[in-house]
C-alpha cells in the first residue's frame, strides 16, 4: 500500500469518460490513478446503493461539478451516468445547473492542478443528472 491506497487495479475498467485520465495517470503506478479508481469504485457501490433503496419508477437528481485539469475538461458528470447506467438506472437527462451566487466551494479551479482556487480561468461545469429507477 502506498499512500494509503492499495495497488489492486485488476479487473478495473474506469467509466468511458474517465478512461483516458485512468491511463494518463499511469493506471496503479500513480497515487493520482489509484484514487481515480478507489473514487470509481466506490461511487460504484453507492449509486447500486442508491439503486437497491430507491423504490421502482424512483427519480433520481444528482449534482457533480466536471473540471479543468490539465488544460482540459474531467468529465466527471458523464462518468456518473455511466455509473448510474451500470448499477441499472435510467438516464432521463443531464442539465447544466445554475450556481448563482452562493457558494460553499470556490466556483474556479487551478488549470493545472484542477485544486479548487478563490482565483482562476478553469471554471466548474455542475450539471444535474436525472436518472430513473426502472
Amino acid at each position: 500500500m502506498r499512500f494509503g491506497i492499495q495497488t489492486d487495479g485488476i479487473g478495473f475498467t474506469p467509466p468511458r469518460a474517465l478512461t483516458g485520465w485512468y491511463r494518463d495517470f499511469n493506471k496503479e503506478d500513480t497515487l493520482f490513478g489509484r484514487a481515480l479508481r478507489a473514487y470509481c469504485q466506490r461511487m460504484g457501490m453507492h449509486m447500486a446503493e442508491l439503486f437497491r433503496v430507491l423504490r421502482p419508477g424512483g427519480i433520481l437528481a444528482y449534482a457533480v461539478a466536471n473540471s479543468t485539469r490539465r488544460g482540459k475538461a474531467f468529465r466527471l458528470a458523464k462518468a456518473c451516468e455511466q455509473l448510474m447506467e451500470q448499477a441499472g438506472f435510467k438516464v432521463l437527462s443531464t442539465t447544466p445547473r445554475d450556481l448563482g451566487d452562493t457558494h460553499i466551494l470556490p466556483v474556479t479551479r487551478h488549470p493545472v492542478t484542477g485544486r479548487f482556487a478563490s482565483e482562476g480561468i478553469a471554471g466548474v461545469a455542475e450539471r444535474v443528472i436525472y436518472a430513473r429507477r426502472p
